[in-house]
């Protein structure tokens, strides 16, 4: 078992590594101040983490100025670099991901992952396809990162049985990636993994607390709380869509208010069987249809999504909450309705909580968080060892 001193300093080292991520460029006084370890603690890590091959310093010209300035941190762009896969119901997506948030490449591919067959096959694709871009780029990937909805045991990197999924149930897609590429594989909630990404390379950098509530397949939500992703006693946090009031869920967040709902009921006021989510069919038909029944409901349920949106923020009381999935693309048509209830329905009299749109394109937003979730790791576990 470590020692107290041995487990204080994995805790530094690895409040470092993330504060260097999300704000690079700080000298070792910046950050003995910001994070209020003393100077010798914060410069025995840094050296480790430079020696480690981890953190540079970034060279500045000093010519005119007096007296030595601070040097200034950053973590190595060749520190490492990940594949994050997002599994989803009806697509598997993939991104190559350096340590400063970068997406490298990137890929989707819709097919269904309803069997686990299928999931496994889509999987392993993706992974084999990410790893020849990365080689084309003259990278190795450290390790892989994988988001899928929960319920999910992330340490045993096993998925269980998620809402629609019956036949992912003991799904131990870690280990299947593991075995398959032999690089460390890890995993997290979609939504989860989601909040990450934006905590670290987007809309969250600056914020100590806020909720990313993800309208696409389902109702998923991720909460961030003094920095770090809340995850709840037993491994979930943030699965509003089993709230009910009154007997009923607020909503089934997994059926009702799903892209696959939305669709399903515009496809009856269009007559149509198909329809490409993401194109403009669905913006230019509400636009400027005169079919107001068709209006009318869709209107209700972005209403009904601030309203959800606005319980979380009630509940949990974050410096913002960050709306994302790809039921934004629709833009004013949603973020109207859904504004308008939030903030009607926001406690307190001067509704400081902020509004704001995800930082990453819908469509790979789970993949960067699974990325950013399997760099966060291999680096601390790298810089710890």
């Amino acid at each position: 078992m470590s020692s107290r001193p041995e487990d204080l300093r994995i805790r530094n080292t690895s409040k470092i590594v993330k504060t260097l991520i999300i704000n690079p460029n700080l000298s070792r006084v910046e950050l003995a101040r910001k994070l209020n370890l003393t100077k010798t603690t914060i410069s025995s890590i840094i050296n480790k983490l430079i020696s480690l091959g981890i953190v540079e310093e970034i060279e500045k010209d000093n010519s005119g100025s007096i007296g030595k300035s601070p040097v200034p941190l950053r973590i190595k762009s060749d520190a490492a670099s990940v594949i994050g896969i997002g599994l989803e119901r009806k697509d598997t997506s993939g991104v190559l991901l350096n340590p400063d948030g970068k997406v490298l490449e990137s890929i989707i591919i819709h097919e269904s992952n309803r069997k686990k067959e299928d999931a496994t096959k889509n999987l392993l694709k993706v992974i084999e396809i990410m790893l020849s871009k990365a080689h084309e780029h003259g990278i190795e990937p450290n390790a892989i990162g994988i988001g899928a909805p929960g319920p999910i045991d992330e340490k045993a990197g096993v998925i269980y049985s998620p809402s629609g999924l019956p036949d992912w149930e003991n799904f131990n897609v870690a280990q299947i990636a593991q075995d398959a590429f032999n690089r460390k594989t890890y995993l997290i909630n979609d939504a989860d993994g989601g909040a990450l990404a934006e905590r670290f390379f987007g809309n969250g950098k600056e914020l100590s607390s806020f909720v990313d509530i993800f309208f696409d397949e389902g109702i998923g939500c991720g909460i961030v709380l003094d920095g770090e992703i809340y995850r709840g006693a037993f491994g979930y946090s943030g699965e509003f869509d089993y709230l009910a009031f009154l007997g009923k869920s607020i909503g089934k967040g997994e059926d009702y208010f799903s892209l696959e709902k939305v669709l399903s009921e515009l496809h009856i006021f269009l007559g149509k069987n198909q329809l490409q989510f993401g194109s403009s069919d669905i913006k230019e038909y509400l636009e400027n249809s005169k079919n107001m029944e068709a209006k009318k409901k869709f209107e209700e349920i972005y209403t009904e999504l601030g309203r959800i949106a606005s319980i979380i923020s009630n509940l949990i009381g974050p410096e913002a909450v960050i709306v994302s999935g790809r039921m934004i693309e629709l833009g004013d048509l949603f973020m109207k309705p859904f504004k308008d209830v939030f903030f009607k329905l926001q406690f307190g009299r001067e509704k400081k909580v902020r509004l704001i749109k995800g930082a990453f394109p819908q469509n790979i937003t789970y993949a960067i968080g699974a990325a950013t979730n399997a760099l966060l790791n291999h680096v601390i576990e790298k810089s710890i060892a």
